[in-house]
Order: structure tokens, then C-alpha cells, then sequence
């Protein structure tokens, strides 16, 4: 089996036009119903699949018109597909939950990410400590990263992760 890395980004292998203007949409229909399937060779579905099809069934008005099927022959172009559906979608969204297995790549560890949290919150802490000295303020002074994050989630800035 080939080793993925997963540092590098999925390449498609047609030609990808980007967009990041808004653009102004060319009628108005319903919309479609949009089929996933996975597609086997032989008739009765009894060997591996080898494909991905999404299958756009149009809506009423538009019902005479055959599906339009996109079919994904390999992991890289629907995995290229996938992750710039993502990007579009938080970019048009960018307050959304994000979906499940959806996360941004860094070449930080977990640990680093802790580090330099604990060090944000530090420095905040300070500022806060400083400017209630300063002003006479109440502002709340976070000791640990896990105390400023469970200020954001009582809030409600950072949902609740389920306990497992």
C-alpha cells in the first residue's frame, strides 16, 4: 500500500478554475437532491468499489433533464474536492460549526499549540492584572488555559466538546 502524506497538499488531476468573487447566481431553481453512492464493477455489488459518484437529481422544474453525475475515479481528486468544498465553505460561512474529521494542517504539534496558549493567556492574564491595578477594574484573571477555556464555552465563544 502507498504511504500518504498528508503534509502535502491533494493534488486534482484536471484543471481547477478558483473563484474567491462573490458571483451573481444565473436563475433561480430549487434545489437539487444530491445522491452519494459507491460504485463496483460487476452488477450485483459483490466486488470492492471503485468509485465515488455524486448524483444531482434536479428539482420539479427542471425534472425532465437527466442527473448530472460526477464520478471520482481516484482518493486524490476526491480528496482535493472535499477540501476545497471546506474552503469555500468556511469561507462563505466562516461562523459554522465545523463538520466532523474537519480541522486546519499545521506543522505544530499539540504540545507547541499548548505552549504558546499558556503563554497567550499569560501575557493576558498580566495585561488584566495590570489595568485592575490601573483603573480599579474586575477583569477576570485566567491562571491556567483550561480556566480560559472554560470561560469561552460558558460564554458560549467555544461550544462544549462531548465527554467521551
Amino acid at each position: 500500500m502507498k504511504k500518504v502524506d498528508d503534509t502535502q497538499p491533494i493534488k486534482p488531476k484536471g484543471k481547477v478554475i478558483r473563484s474567491s468573487a462573490p458571483k451573481k447566481g444565473y436563475l433561480k431553481i430549487g434545489e437539487p437532491q444530491i445522491e452519494i453512492a459507491a460504485w463496483c464493477r460487476d452488477d450485483n455489488a459483490k466486488l470492492h468499489p471503485e468509485q465515488v459518484h455524486f448524483i444531482f437529481h434536479w428539482p420539479a422544474q427542471l425534472a425532465d433533464l437527466p442527473p448530472l453525475v460526477m464520478r471520482f475515479k481516484g482518493p486524490d481528486t476526491l480528496g482535493f474536492f472535499i477540501e476545497e468544498l471546506a474552503k469555500y465553505r468556511r469561507m462563505v460561512w466562516p461562523e459554522c460549526a465545523p463538520v466532523t474529521g474537519e480541522s486546519f494542517k499545521t506543522s505544530l504539534s499539540t504540545n507547541e499549540f499548548y505552549r504558546a496558549l499558556a503563554e497567550l493567556v499569560k501575557l493576558s492574564s498580566h495585561y488584566a492584572e495590570l489595568l485592575n491595578m490601573y483603573d480599579g477594574g474586575e477583569r477576570i484573571v485566567f491562571k491556567t488555559p483550561e480556566s480560559w477555556i472554560e470561560r469561552l464555552r460558558e460564554t458560549g465563544d467555544l461550544p462544549h466538546e462531548p465527554t467521551p
